[in-house]
């Protein structure tokens, strides 16, 4: 009985994860950068083009130095599964009941994960502005020690719609300042249920845990090239970036439901370290998040590393270790058509190790 009782609410969760990714929208970062994320999803001092308004909106100074540039991103849809996805729908569809008890017992070990992300808009050679929706929905099972070990089911998914604009300002030889200015419409769902909650099963609607609010944000970063590391073969560039500035608050547009969580204020610093010959290019990318650990106090899973290695910005390939867990991904194309495939791991628990989900992603950006 037990059991059952964990499984509805389980399937339920799974139900909501992808209705929600249909509304377009997102949770933690509002929007995760292919390139980033193939390279241990490091880059505050290297993110170029439309990841720069996200990453550093400094960085959107590289395209001065960078030919023709400026263009319109029509679109760049980026979905995001957990490895795992394909067992739990077909364990969600089987009826036995020993696949639903197996489908608890994955998530107690595996966490799921369904994303998506989107930006269309203008890219100039120091601004920037655009509409991004992204979408993030997470669920996993775990035995709560407070309940007698009893099963918990714990969920929690976001949809933003946002209109973003940048602007980037070059200070003095070597020194790049830049803001981003975002308001985020966003849809919040959380919740945590374990088998004490029996009636609140049986009535369980995603209503009652379900908020949406609307609050604005503002990015600040800036870049610093040192005259004596710069050269015509080499480069070197350091970053530090202040994200949602005193902390990017939501007015709730519903009184009822429960509160929506705020973005947290996180300080960042980066650097990267790039080779250039004959139009290929390989940058040594690190980044250390969240310095005063507002939003992870785990100082390893604050750590993202990296490299990327590019021919004639026509294909590359990236490899990084994100919160200790390996990152790769390949890109094709050019300007206007790119094609990024890639995986990386990302830890859920509170130590690396606890709760590591492997996720494949993929983006596809059309400009013209």
């Amino acid at each position: 009985m037990r059991r059952t009782f964990a499984v509805r609410v389980l399937c339920l969760f799974c139900f909501a994860i992808f209705s929600s990714v249909s509304l377009a929208a997102d949770a933690f970062s509002v929007y995760r950068g292919a390139s980033s994320l193939g390279r241990g999803h490091a880059g505050l001092a290297g993110s170029e083009d439309v990841d720069a308004i996200f990453y550093n909106p400094a960085a959107l100074l590289a395209n001065k130095e960078e030919e023709n540039r400026e263009r319109l991103v029509l679109f760049s849809p980026m979905p995001e599964v957990s490895r795992n996805i394909s067992s739990v729908i077909a364990k969600v569809q089987d009826d036995s009941d020993s696949e639903k008890v197996s489908l608890v017992d994955d998530l107690v070990k595996t966490p799921l994960f369904v994303g998506f992300s989107n930006f269309s808009g203008i890219i100039a050679n120091r601004f920037a502005i655009g509409i991004v929706t992204s979408a993030f929905a997470r669920a996993f099972a775990f035995k709560d020690l407070e309940f007698s070990g009893l099963e918990t089911v714990d969920f929690k998914a976001f949809t933003n719609l946002g209109l973003i604009t940048s602007y980037a300002h070059d200070v003095y030889e070597g020194v790049w300042v830049g803001g981003t200015l975002k308001y985020l419409d966003r849809t919040q769902v959380t919740a945590s249920l374990n088998l004490s909650d029996i009636k609140e099963i049986k009535e369980l609607s995603i209503d009652n845990y379900r908020n949406k609010g609307k609050g604005y944000g503002l990015d600040v970063g800036s870049i610093y090239r040192p005259p004596l590391l710069q050269g015509e073969s080499y480069r070197t560039q350091f970053a530090l970036t202040v994200d949602d500035v005193g902390e990017t608050q939501f007015a709730k547009t519903e009184k009822d439901g429960p509160p929506l969580e705020s973005i947290k204020q996180t300080i960042n610093l980066g650097a990267t370290f790039a080779w250039l010959w004959d139009g290929t290019k390989l940058t040594f990318h690190g980044d250390y998040r969240d310095l005063l650990s507002n939003n992870e106090t785990n100082s390893f899973k604050n750590l993202h590393l990296g490299l990327d290695f590019s021919l004639a910005e026509k294909v590359g390939l990236a490899l990084g270790l994100n919160q200790g867990y390996p990152t790769a991904s390949v890109f094709f194309g050019g300007k206007f058509v790119r094609l990024y495939i890639g995986s990386y791991g990302e830890e859920q628990g509170k130590k690396v190790g606890d709760r590591p989900d492997v996720r494949f992603f993929t983006r596809l950006s059309l400009s013209v």
